[in-house]
């Protein structure tokens, strides 16, 4: 990991994070796929973070920005995917400082497009859309 099209999902459902996972793999798209982000190591250097809204079992704005904060610090390059079942942090995008909030239950064909505008340059997206619509 570490070259440009790469994907961190940070994603504590199992399931979710494997549809996520397998979405992308099949994409061709490098992923890696981390329950938590206190799972983060070193060696990681993604060019998007996808990543659901950690802290606690309501909506936080301040634990909100202070999650999308820590991997902002961690990852300054990245571009920053939230996704959410807390519709307010949409409301809160510019407050939070993620480049996109998306709430859950996501339609999976839009946030793979969402995401691969960030991950891979626009030709390409503009050729698989076509592709594939």
């Amino acid at each position: 990991m570490g070259e440009r099209g790469d994907i961190l999902i940070i994603e504590d459902d199992p399931d979710v994070g494997l549809l996520l996972l397998d979405v992308f793999d099949f994409r061709g798209v490098t992923t890696k796929l981390i329950a938590h982000p206190r799972e983060i190591t070193p060696d990681l250097a993604p060019s998007v973070v996808l990543s659901d809204l950690f802290g606690p079992p309501w909506y936080d704005r301040s634990s909100a920005v202070a999650h999308v904060s820590a991997i902002r610090q961690r990852f300054p390059g990245a571009s920053l995917v939230l996704l959410t079942a807390f519709l307010e942090a949409a409301g809160d995008q510019a407050e939070i400082g993620a480049d996109v909030v998306v709430a859950k239950p996501f339609d999976v064909d839009d946030l793979l497009q969402t995401v691969l505008s960030f991950a891979v340059p626009a030709e390409r997206v503009a050729r698989e859309v076509t592709q594939d619509g």
